[in-house]
């Protein structure tokens, strides 16, 4: 809030408004300020009218400048402002997911703020983006073009980045360095690290993949054969929090149902730089293992044929032949490539055996112009290796990229 001591000081006759989703909140802030103009009023030149000092609101002497907090959705009879700070309309993330909040906030918005803002006027909006159809959300889808728009995630995440830093960086990397986001991610899960630290909104409900297509096929046992695939991905150039975060990995195979399924059990971590990891037991018994090497090329190949050979020494794999490598080489967008997943879904042919709570909160929450996650990208490759051909008729002709040619 220290900026607004700025218009007050070069105009005594601007008045402004600031307004949260509670009065109670809007009023820290007016307190803020009146605190801040005892303390360093001298110098900024301006002072506080005797008798109208209240938190709430302020007026500087020798002019109609002045300050009024307030919560949204409260009246602004009588009041009006050449600058207005909305500082989060909407208190947290549930009030947000709820249709009627985010249209009393839009309303509030369009019906009385606008109202009460002079003609050279203007309004600031500062939130958390919980929601696509937040208040930022439905400026952004009708008036974009009158406002400026400030996006400072956690991580830089495009190249024209508002403060020129390059992709992945952090914003504050003396305090929160890489590490730390890296963790907070996997802390509070995709919503709330999409939301609150970049600014990336995505939808409760499901994006591209509906909750409901995973816990209608939900199993909770298996007496189908397997023929498990080990699915490796590359990490992301723009969604590690890391720049040495490692790939995942996503196990899955076909059942004599023709259907497709996840296993129970836990995915492992399978990096592609440094030691690789495969898992013991059963699973060493996978037909293949699949290794995207967009970015890793041939080192992939290489680091899982070397782990395989140390399971082979250690006696792991004694009597078992190595899995067949696949290296695939995504050549089309990741809406496309997860299209013939995301049908599979919808028709119910894909079962998880048991809850993935990582994985599932991956999908639903991701929509079509954020970089996809990694075990989700690791299961769109598995699965998409599983599918079968006559699975596919129904897809468009130019969406795999050679991919399902000479299918075993």
């Amino acid at each position: 809030m220290g900026a607004t001591l700025v218009p007050a000081a070069q105009s005594w006759q601007h008045r402004m408004m600031i307004a949260s989703y509670s009065a109670d909140l809007a009023e820290d802030h007016g307190r803020w300020i009146r605190d801040a103009i005892y303390t360093w009023g001298d110098d900024l030149g301006i002072q506080l009218k005797t008798g109208s000092q209240a938190a709430n609101r302020i007026a500087i002497v020798g002019g109609e400048g002045g300050l009024l907090a307030a919560g949204t959705g409260g009246g602004l009879t009588g009041r009006d402002a050449h600058i207005a700070i909305v500082d989060d309309p909407v208190k947290d993330m549930a009030d947000t997911d709820s249709s009627t909040m985010r249209k009393r906030a839009g309303d509030w918005r369009t019906f009385v703020l606008q109202t009460r803002l002079e003609p050279t006027g203007a309004i600031c909006v500062i939130q958390t983006r919980w929601h696509e159809d937040d208040l930022a959300g439905r400026i952004l889808a009708t008036e974009c073009d009158a406002w400026r728009v400030i996006d400072l995630p956690a991580l830089a995440d495009t190249p024209d980045d508002s403060l020129i830093r390059a992709p992945g960086e952090p914003l504050r990397p003396q305090r929160f360095d890489a590490a730390y986001h890296t963790r907070t991610c996997k802390r509070v899960g995709q919503r709330v690290w999409g939301a609150r630290y970049m600014q990336k909104p995505r939808p409760p409900e499901g994006g591209v993949w509906k909750r409901e297509w995973i816990d209608t096929a939900r199993i909770n046992s298996s007496a189908s054969t397997w023929r498990a695939s080990s699915c490796p991905s590359t990490p992301p150039t723009e969604s590690p929090p890391s720049a040495t975060r490692p790939a995942s990995s996503v196990w899955a195979g076909t059942s004599t149902a023709s259907s497709t399924s996840l296993p129970t059990g836990r995915a492992p971590w399978v990096p592609t730089t440094g030691p690789c990891r495969l898992p013991t037991g059963p699973r060493t018994q996978a037909d293949a293992i699949v290794v995207e090497k967009n970015y890793g090329g041939d080192m992939a190949r290489q680091i899982v044929t070397q782990e395989w050979e140390r399971l082979h020494r250690e006696g792991v794999t004694k009597g078992l032949l190595m899995p067949m490598i696949l290296e695939v080489t995504a050549k089309v967008g990741k809406r496309l490539r997860a299209a013939p997943v995301v049908q599979l879904y919808e028709q119910q042919l894909v079962h998880h055996v048991g809850e993935y709570t990582e994985l599932e909160d991956q999908r639903v929450t991701w929509v079509e112009e954020m970089d996809s996650p990694d075990r989700m990208d690791a299961a769109v490759h598995g699965l998409t290796e599983l599918t079968e051909p006559d699975q596919l008729d129904t897809l468009p002709t130019d969406i795999d990229g050679d991919r399902f040619d000479g299918r075993r």
